[in-house]
């Protein structure tokens, strides 16, 4: 059974014979009587700022919440080892952040959403989710850098270089130059946006 000393809320276990028996703290040696720990039970209270009740039960399973089981986020351990892919019970969805085009409300939405429309919870209007620069806009952007370099150092003005390379360099240069400026443009906000 589980114990606790009355003069420095230290709980332990103890055996069940030793229950009604005097004995000292192991932490602050005070004497005191063995009885059976109850903890006390705590009504479910309404937490204001979300709205959510507290939660008593694990969230996968429903099975009520006991004491010393260590609980991942509103998950119990079982459940948690049992999840196939764990890290899906705690993340957080990444989101994007814009502003509503009719009340210039500050509106987050899904990644999931990038876009798509989403309706702004203050106006309702339905907004089209920008897509934002991806990793292969950035890749496209950087390939850029690299082409303009290219142009630039392989071939100097006063060099004497063959036709062949130095075209080839050049058309590599500029397409790679070109798509990473259209991927630019295309991942720009609107107007109306930028306004905002």
């Amino acid at each position: 059974m589980i114990t606790k000393c009355p003069h420095c809320n230290t709980k332990f276990k103890a055996r069940d014979d030793l229950e009604n028996k005097k004995t000292k703290c192991p932490k602050c040696e005070q004497p005191f009587t063995i009885s059976k720990f109850i903890p006390h039970s705590t009504p479910q209270v309404n937490n204001v700022s979300t709205g959510e009740k507290s939660v008593d039960t694990c969230a996968s399973c429903g099975k009520p919440k006991r004491e010393g089981i260590v609980y991942k986020g509103n998950v119990c351990f079982e459940c948690y080892k049992k999840s196939s892919n764990r890290v899906e019970v705690y993340r957080k969805p990444l989101m994007i952040q814009y502003r509503c085009e009719k009340c210039s409300t500050k509106v987050e939405s899904s990644i999931e959403l990038a876009g798509k429309k989403d309706t702004c919870p203050t106006c309702r209007h339905e907004n089209k989710v920008p897509e934002g620069i991806t990793l292969g806009k950035a890749f496209l952007g950087f390939c850029g850098g690299i082409g303009l370099c290219l142009i630039i150092v392989v071939v100097p003005p006063n060099s004497p270089i063959t036709c062949v390379t130095g075209i080839a360099t050049f058309c590599i240069g500029a397409c790679v130059s070109l798509m990473s400026i259209l991927a630019f443009i295309s991942s720009k906000p609107s107007e109306k946006m930028r306004q905002n």
